[in-house]
């Protein structure tokens, strides 16, 4: 837990943007409570075993699970794509071998702090079990997009993926302050909520 909390990425990227993602979750989700599990200091069987980084606790009691990718705007820039990292680069499993929550947020935003914080450009929140399950109807994640080597940050391998593929997993999705959201049975997407920080 305290390694994650120093890596630079997280310091200058995740960090930040907290605040933000806290944001859509409550508006998505009205008056739910937010439990983050790698910024408290007692370690969750979740968090350890699984790499869910939150749980929301609805006005019901039901709750999800969420795992989040925060990107620096600067990756939006230059790729606007999903990637999904399959091997760290000391050869053990990637992300795509740890997701094991119910959604999973993934999102690029301008980490620098300013009078109204940092702020994501564009972010989307994917049901999980539908985006295994398109991964699994095309046989391997790595069929899913260009597989490339990370050579800024280290040597993770990753998948480049298309949003195309991932479209009928994507729940909610938004740029800036606007929420869009899924309509039922349909591939549209319909809003948009806002939410103010």
């Amino acid at each position: 837990m305290d390694s994650f909390k120093t890596l630079s990425t997280v310091q200058n990227v995740h960090i930040p943007l907290i605040p933000s993602a806290d944001e859509i979750y409550k508006t998505i989700f009205p008056k739910c409570t937010i439990d983050r599990f790698k910024i408290s200091d007692k370690p969750n069987i979740l968090d350890k075993y699984l790499g869910v980084d939150l749980k929301i606790t609805l006005t019901s009691g039901a709750v999800f699970t969420v795992q989040e990718k925060f990107r620096d705007y600067s990756a939006y820039r230059d790729y606007h794509e999903f990637t999904q990292e399959i091997e760290n680069g000391d050869g053990s499993d990637g992300e795509w071998n740890h997701l094991h929550s119910d959604w999973y947020f993934y999102g690029w935003g301008m980490p620098i702090i300013n009078k109204e914080g940092a702020q994501f450009i564009e972010w989307f929140i994917l049901n999980t079990v539908e985006y295994k399950n398109i991964v699994q109807k095309l046989g391997n994640i790595t069929f899913m997009g260009n597989t490339m080597k990370n050579r800024k940050h280290g040597s993770a391998t990753f998948v480049g993926i298309s949003y195309k593929l991932i479209k009928p997993a994507i729940k909610f999705c938004g740029n800036g302050k606007i929420i869009f959201y899924k309509q039922k049975n349909s591939d549209l997407f319909t809003g948009p909520l806002t939410y103010n920080s």
